[in-house]
Parts: structure tokens; sequence; C-alpha cells
């Protein structure tokens, strides 16, 4: 009798052991992935890494707070930190060393009071048809293009400052199709190359109360029409 009580409880504490393994409670723990709090540093920003926010239809308002995009190696990486689409991202500060900042990506888009520490080549890319306005934008250390246009679009580019880039506003290179820009209060220092440049005869550029290091000659490069108002 007690030999098969025993033979009971060891089946017994194997089915159950067997049930328990089978629920693999470490791995359920594992695929919880990073809580909210693991994703601030110890000065509260937000790190993000290998993702990017997508603002679709809605407005992303930061509160003031600083984003730090990070990758694993330090490397240029090809998705931005915010994409938008006809949506608009407020008040927040990006810290992007290897990433595009944002990418405007079509529909009626806005960014509003937002400051950009270390920018990539392409800071602000409108990368979609559509019509967007950036106000309110500080850039520090641009290393490249402050904004890249490569649809047609209407842009508006007001109160806009910029302490260090090569060109503010590019049109995607060799393309000759008509965009229009807005250019309006813009404070623009460090500049190396030009304000904006682009080679189609059709794309318009309206500008008032810009100032800039450059020499007048060197503000504007290319064939486009230049309108101040």
């Amino acid at each position: 009798m007690k030999k098969c009580k025993f033979v009971l409880l060891a089946t017994l504490s194997v089915f159950f052991l067997l049930l328990w393994f089978s629920c693999n409670p470490f791995e359920q723990q594992q695929a919880k992935g990073p809580q909210v709090e693991d994703l601030f540093d110890e000065t509260e920003r937000l790190i993000i890494s290998s993702s990017m926010i997508l603002v679709n239809g809605s407005t992303w308002d930061g509160g003031g707070e600083t984003i730090k995009a990070v990758i694993g190696d330090g490397a240029h990486v090809e998705f931005p930190v915010f994409k938008i689409i006809n949506g608009s991202v407020r008040n927040i500060t990006i810290d992007t060393p290897p990433f595009e900042c944002i990418q405007l990506s079509g529909g009626n888009s806005t960014v509003q009071n937002v400051t950009l520490l270390n920018p990539n080549e392409n800071a602000v890319s409108l990368a979609k048809d559509g019509t967007y306005l950036v106000s309110d934008l500080t850039a520090n250390n641009c290393s490249g293009n402050l904004f890249r246009i490569m649809y047609p679009n209407t842009a508006t580019f007001e109160s806009i400052k910029c302490n260090s880039a090569n060109t503010v506003i590019r049109q995607y290179a060799g393309t000759t199709w008509k965009t229009v820009v807005y250019l309006k209060k813009a404070d623009l220092t460090g500049i190396t190359n030009t304000i904006m440049q682009s080679e189609s005869s059709e794309t318009m550029l309206y500008y008032n109360s810009v100032s800039c290091n450059l020499p007048a000659n060197k503000w504007w490069t290319g064939n486009f029409i230049v309108i101040p108002y």
C-alpha cells in the first residue's frame, strides 16, 4: 500500500513539474520587455532605439521633455525619430546624433516649439507631398541640411534658429518639379554653403525677416524664383 502511495505521489509530482515548465514563467517574464521606467535615463530623458514614433492623424505633445535617440554601435540609421502623417509634434527636444529627427510624410502636418540637438545630415525631411508648417524650431550643431524637400509641397518655415548647417533648405538634388517655400523670421548663423538650394526653375521661395552669416550673394543657390515680401 505504501509503495502504491509513493508511486502515485511521484507521478503527481512529475505531472505538476511538467505542467509548470510548459507554462515557462521565465519566458513570459522576459517577453514583457522593458518597463516604462526603464526607458528613461538619470536625467529623465526618454530613450528610444531601433524604432520610430509614428504620429498619424494626431498630436504628440512632449511637454518640454527631451528624447535621446541611441543605437548600439552609434552608426548612422535611416529611419527618423518621428514620422508625421497629417498630424503634429510639439514641445519637445530631440537629441539624435545618428538619426534623422523628423519626417513629414503627408497631409497637413506641423512641427512647433521643437529643439534639435546634434541632428544628422537631414534633420527634417519633407518626404511626401503635403502642406507643412514648421515654427519655433531651434537646431544646434546640424551636420548637413536642416530641411530636405523630397517631394512637391507647400512648406512654411517660421521662427527658425540654426547655429550650424551646410544648407538650410535643400530641394532634392537634380529635381525640377515645383515646390513653394515660405521662410519667415529666421536667425541663421554658422551656415557654410547657402540658405536654400534648388535646381528647379519653377520652385518659388518667399522670405522676410531673415538674417544670415553668409553674404547676400550666397544666400540662394540655383535657378528658382526668390521673392521678398
